[in-house]
C-alpha cells in the first residue's frame, strides 16, 4: 500500500510538474504576446507619427501654395486695374482729341462761311496773280 500511495503521489507531483511546466510556457507565450502586441503598438504609433507628419508637411506645402496663388491673383487684379485705369485715360485723351479735332472743322467751317459772307456782292476779291500763287508754291514745296 505504501507504494500504491508514493507512485500516488510522485504521479500527482509529475501532473504539478507538467502543470507547472504548461502553466510557465502559458506565461512565456502571454508574455511573448504581450512583448508583441507592445512591439506593434509601437510600430503603429511610429507609423500614426509619421502619416501625422506627412499631413502637416502636405497642409504647409498645400498653405504655401494657396498663399502664392492668392498673391498671383491679387498681382493680376492690381494689373488688371492699372490697364483698366489706363485705358479709361487714353479713352479721355481720345475723346478730348476728337472734340478739339471736331471744334476745330467746326471753326474752320465757320471762318470759310464768314470769309465767304464777308466778300462784296459781286464776288471775291481780286489779288494779283503772283501773290496768289506764292502761297500754293510755298504750300507744295512743304508737301
Amino acid at each position: 500500500m505504501e507504494r500504491k500511495a508514493f507512485r500516488a503521489e510522485n504521479d500527482a507531483m509529475a501532473d504539478d510538474r507538467r502543470s507547472f511546466q504548461i502553466e510557465k510556457e502559458e506565461m512565456s507565450m502571454m508574455r511573448k504576446a504581450y512583448i508583441q502586441d507592445k512591439t506593434g503598438i509601437q510600430r503603429t504609433r511610429v507609423a500614426m507619427q509619421v502619416k501625422k507628419e506627412n499631413i502637416t508637411h502636405e497642409r504647409k506645402a498645400f498653405k504655401k501654395e494657396l498663399e502664392e496663388k492668392c498673391r498671383r491673383r491679387k498681382a493680376f487684379t492690381a494689373e488688371k486695374d492699372a490697364m483698366s485705369e489706363l485705358r479709361r485715360a487714353f479713352e479721355e485723351e481720345k475723346e478730348e482729341m476728337e472734340k478739339t479735332k471736331n471744334a476745330y472743322i467746326q471753326k474752320k467751317a465757320d471762318d470759310k462761311k464768314a470769309s465767304t459772307s464777308a466778300s462784296s456782292p459781286f464776288g471775291p476779291a481780286r489779288t494779283n496773280r503772283a501773290t496768289a500763287r506764292a502761297p500754293r508754291k510755298m504750300h507744295e514745296a512743304t508737301n
